[in-house]
C-alpha cells in the first residue's frame, strides 16, 4: 500500500483511538520539529500561517503547518529539498479530514479543487516518520499543507 493511502487512516486513528491533545499556534516550533526529524529546511518567509497538532496517549503524534509562500520562495524551497523529499509526480490535492478541520478550521482541505496541487514525501524507514508536503497554487502564491508524523 502506497503511503500516501495510509496518512488520513494515521491521522483517524489519533483522533478516534485514545485521548489526545491539541495544539495550536507557534508554527516556527513545528516547523523546526520536523526539520529536526526528516531534514527538510522550512522557507521563513511566509504569510497567513497555521500550525497545529495531535498528541495521543502513547506519544503518538501528527504535526500540521498551513502557510503561504510566494511563488520564488516556493522554487528555491522545492530546490533546496530535491535530495530530501521525493517528488511524487503528480497533481492531486490534500485528502480531506472533516474530523482534522473541525480541530484545525485552516486545515481546509476540502477547499482545495482536486486537480490542482502537487505532493512530495519523505518517509524514514528506521524512525516511522512519515512527512506530505502538498504544494496548491493559489493566485501568485503557494499554499503548502505539510502534514508529519514525527
Amino acid at each position: 500500500m502506497r503511503i500516501t493511502n495510509i496518512l488520513p487512516l494515521a491521522a483517524l486513528a489519533l483522533l478516534v483511538g485514545c485521548g489526545f491533545n491539541l495544539s495550536r499556534g507557534n508554527v516556527p516550533a513545528k516547523l523546526n520539529l520536523l526539520e529536526q526529524k526528516f531534514g527538510v529546511k522550512w522557507p521563513t518567509r511566509y504569510e497567513n500561517a497555521y500550525g497545529g497538532s495531535l498528541t495521543d496517549d502513547r506519544g503518538g503524534s501528527v504535526i500540521l503547518v498551513r502557510m503561504e509562500i510566494t511563488k520564488s520562495d516556493y522554487l528555491a524551497w522545492r530546490q533546496s529539498a530535491t535530495n530530501i523529499l521525493h517528488d511524487a509526480g503528480f497533481a492531486t490535492p490534500p485528502p480531506e479530514d472533516p474530523k482534522l478541520e473541525r480541530y484545525f478550521p485552516w486545515w481546509d482541505c476540502s477547499s482545495v479543487p482536486s486537480v490542482q496541487g502537487r505532493l512530495f514525501d519523505n518517509e524514514i524507514q528506521s524512525a516511522k516518520g512519515l512527512l506530505f508536503v502538498y504544494a496548491v497554487p493559489t493566485n501568485n502564491n503557494v499554499t503548502m499543507y505539510i502534514d508529519g508524523t514525527p
